[in-house]
C-alpha cells in the first residue's frame, strides 16, 4: 500500500457529500484505509471553474492502491461535478508531514510587479500568495523568505492588505 494525500473541489449545487462518499468508497476498495479526513466544506473559489464560484473542499490521507488512484483519476474526468483533484504520492516526498491540517496553509496576499520585464508590466500589478514568515526589506523592497533565506526578483509595491 501506498500513502496519498488527496484534495478535491466538488460542485456544490450537485449533492457534493454523495460524491465525496463515492471518492471514499472508491479508495476504500482492495483494502485501503483512510487514516484521516478534512472537510473544508462550501469555500468560495478564488476564481470561476466550470462557471462555479463555491466549491466544496475536502481532504484525504490515505494507505491505498494504484489501482484505486486510476480508478479516482477516471472518475474525474468522467464526473463533471469533481471541478479540482490533487493527488499527492507521499512517499516520494522527503520530509513530508501527513496532515489534513496543515494542507490548510494560510498565506499573506501581497502584490508585486515583475523585475525581469519591466516595461512589458509597467502598468500592472499581480496580486500573488506569499507566505507568512517573508520579510520585506523597507529600504530596497525586496521580498525575503525567512525559511529558504532566498530573495525573490520582484520588488513588492505595496503592503499587505488587510
Amino acid at each position: 500500500m501506498t500513502k496519498y494525500e488527496i484534495l478535491y473541489i466538488l460542485n456544490v449545487d450537485h449533492q457534493p457529500k454523495t460524491l465525496s462518499t463515492k471518492i471514499k468508497k472508491i479508495i476504500e476498495t482492495n483494502n485501503g484505509v483512510i487514516k484521516e479526513e478534512n472537510i473544508w466544506g462550501k469555500r468560495e473559489l478564488a476564481y470561476k471553474i466550470n462557471h462555479q464560484l463555491e466549491g466544496y473542499y475536502g481532504v484525504l490521507i490515505c494507505e491505498t492502491d494504484f489501482i484505486n488512484i486510476q480508478n479516482l483519476q477516471k472518475l474525474k474526468r468522467i464526473n463533471k461535478d469533481i471541478l479540482r483533484m490533487l493527488i499527492i504520492n507521499t512517499n516520494l516526498e522527503k520530509n513530508y508531514v501527513q496532515s489534513t491540517i496543515l494542507a490548510a496553509t494560510k498565506v499573506d496576499e501581497k502584490t508585486f510587479v515583475p523585475k525581469e520585464h519591466p516595461q512589458k508590466f509597467a502598468n500592472q500589478k499581480f496580486n500573488v500568495l506569499i507566505p507568512k514568515d517573508a520579510i520585506i526589506d523597507p529600504s530596497t523592497k525586496i521580498l525575503t523568505d525567512l525559511n529558504s533565506k532566498k530573495e525573490f526578483k520582484s520588488k513588492v509595491t505595496t503592503s499587505i492588505k488587510k
